[in-house]
C-alpha cells in the first residue's frame, strides 16, 4: 500500500493475524470442536499417499470461506463441496454451514482424519475420507473445490488430471478455489501451483472480490486464485 509508513503496515497485519486466530478460536469455542492447533507431516501418519508432497495442517481462516463462498458459489443448495486436504474438517463445517447440502473431504494423514471424525460426528452432511487425494472418485453433480494450500505441484497435477478427466466423461459446472499466503516462501512451491491452475486449459479464471470493505480487508494476507470449469 503506497504512502503508508512499513511501521503501521505491520501492525495492520499483525491485527489481521490476531482477528484470524481469534475468529478460529471462537469457532471451535462456538460449536465444540477442535481445528486450531497445526500439525507436520512429520507427526502424522500416513499410509497412502505421498508424505513428502504434503504440507503441514493449518486450518483455514473462517473469513476466507465465508467471504469467498457468496462470491463463487452465491446458490450452494444443488453443489458438493470438496475440501482437499480437509485435515480436522473446519472447511467442510463452514461449507455445511453456508447451505451445501453435501460436503466431502479427503485427508491423508490418520490423526487429522480421527479429529475431524470427532468434530463433525456422525450422519451429518459432512463425510470424511482417508486416503490419497489424487485417486479421488468426484461425486456427480456441480462441485466446489477447495485448496488450502495442501500439496506441492506433483500431486496438485495429478488431482487436476482426475478432475479434468471427470469433468470429460461427467460434464457439469466445477469452481475451484485455492487459498494460499501471499508472503509464502519460494520453497514452498505455492507459486508453481498457481500458475499451473493458470495454465490448464480446462480451468477458466474467475474474479475472487467479496462485496464489503470488511471482506476485501481480512482477505488481504491471502492469495486466493479461483477459476471454473465445464457450463457456465
Amino acid at each position: 500500500m503506497r504512502g503508508i509508513p512499513g511501521p503501521l503496515l505491520r501492525k495492520a497485519r499483525h491485527a489481521r493475524v490476531l482477528l484470524h486466530a481469534r475468529e478460529s478460536e471462537a469457532f471451535d469455542r462456538r460449536h465444540g470442536v477442535d481445528t486450531v492447533a497445526a500439525a507436520q507431516i512429520a507427526e502424522l501418519t500416513v499410509a497412502e499417499g505421498d508424505a513428502g508432497e504434503g504440507r503441514m495442517y493449518v486450518g483455514s481462516p473462517p473469513a476466507v470461506l465465508r467471504n469467498c463462498i457468496p462470491v463463487l458459489a452465491p446458490d450452494p443448495s444443488g453443489m458438493t463441496f470438496v475440501d482437499m486436504g480437509s485435515g480436522k474438517g473446519r472447511a467442510l463445517m463452514l461449507a455445511a454451514l453456508a447451505g451445501f447440502p453435501r460436503a466431502v473431504g479427503v485427508e491423508f494423514g490418520e490423526e487429522l482424519h480421527e479429529v475431524a471424525l470427532r468434530n463433525v460426528g456422525l450422519g451429518s452432511r459432512i463425510e470424511c475420507r482417508l486416503g490419497d487425494a489424487t485417486r479421488f472418485a468426484y461425486p456427480d453433480g456441480p462441485l466446489m473445490i477447495f485448496f488450502n494450500n495442501p500439496f506441492r505441484a506433483p500431486v496438485l497435477g495429478a488431482v487436476l488430471d482426475g478432475l479434468e478427466a471427470s469433468l470429460a466423461e461427467r460434464p457439469r459446472r466445477a469452481v475451484l478455489l485455492y487459498q494460499s499466503m501471499k508472503d509464502a516462501p519460494p520453497e514452498s512451491g505455492t507459486d508453481e501451483n498457481l500458475a499451473m491452475l493458470d495454465d490448464r486449459a480446462f480451468l477458466r479464471p474467475v474474479p475472487v472480490r467479496p462485496a464489503g470493505a470488511w471482506g476485501r480487508l481480512m482477505l488481504r494476507p491471502f492469495a486466493l486464485r479461483a477459476h471454473e470449469a465445464g457450463p457456465a
